[in-house]
């Protein structure tokens, strides 16, 4: 089955090279870097967490058993909540605002009920069970958690283009692609039994997320060397979340 996680493998290697980047860079100033930091490790963490819920489908052992129930008990709640995060880190940069996130809960209404139908499956199985050949099977409401992990995604798109006026085309581009394209591979994945890419998908889109909104989005004066006026916000914008004391010189 080893073949079958060559992609998960490669894309964990590749967040954890873009974590270490973005830790000695800092050149995330504001609150989006706590996002974008949870966004990497949420990523990582589903990506190693898809891998074991696959490894040991169909191994009858009881450890094999005990580790397939665990492992997809936490790819069902840490799902939504990556979809929480990539929400939540595109309200931000779009609107600048912590309170508003507190208010939505950081859109952390699908991992609630993710959490809830997972209660129920003790139960009763609505959203998996595991056979006597220790192979998973889907239930019959876990279609329910994944159209909220979707809407959460896709609520981006609708979020930028409220929003139009005040952010750039490519800005809105990138997030109807990065929103767009694990959708679609999920689909797919839903009907190809063995095929595992949604969550190695994502995480390019995390690296290029890194790139186009917080590198060329915020990119440096060319004629001066100095920072442009949006990194410069996004500096000050920082200093004040984070109560820091500095001084502001203008020079005309």
């Amino acid at each position: 089955k080893m073949y079958m996680f060559d992609n998960n493998i490669f894309a964990l290697f590749l967040l954890s090279i873009l974590l270490i980047v973005v830790i000695v860079k800092k050149d995330i100033y504001d609150y989006s870097r706590k996002l974008f930091y949870r966004m990497i490790i949420i990523n990582m963490i589903l990506l190693v967490v898809e891998v074991f819920a696959w490894a040991f489908d169909g191994i009858t052992t009881t450890e094999a058993v005990i580790t397939n129930y665990v492992f997809n008990i936490l790819l069902i709640l840490f799902e939504p909540i990556m979809a929480s995060m990539w929400l939540s880190y595109v309200d931000y940069k779009i609107n600048g605002s912590i309170e508003r996130l507190k208010k939505r809960m950081f859109y952390l209404h699908a991992s609630v009920f993710s959490g809830i139908l997972l209660i129920i499956n003790i139960f009763t199985p609505v959203a998996f069970t595991i056979d006597d050949n220790n192979v998973y099977h889907r239930g019959s409401l876990l279609w329910l958690s994944l159209v909220f992990v979707f809407g959460l995604v896709l609520y981006t798109i609708v979020l930028a283009i409220q929003n139009r006026k005040t952010i750039s085309d490519r800005m809105i581009f990138f997030i109807a692609a990065f929103a767009l394209l694990p959708v679609l591979v999920s689909f797919i994945q839903l009907f190809v039994y063995g095929l595992i890419l949604t969550w190695a998908v994502v995480a390019l889109g995390v690296v290029f997320a890194y790139y186009l909104l917080e590198i060329a989005g915020n990119s440096v004066d060319y004629l001066t060397g100095l920072s442009s006026r949006r990194k410069i916000e996004e500096i000050i914008t920082g200093c004040i979340e984070n109560k820091e004391v500095f001084t502001v010189i203008m020079i005309d």
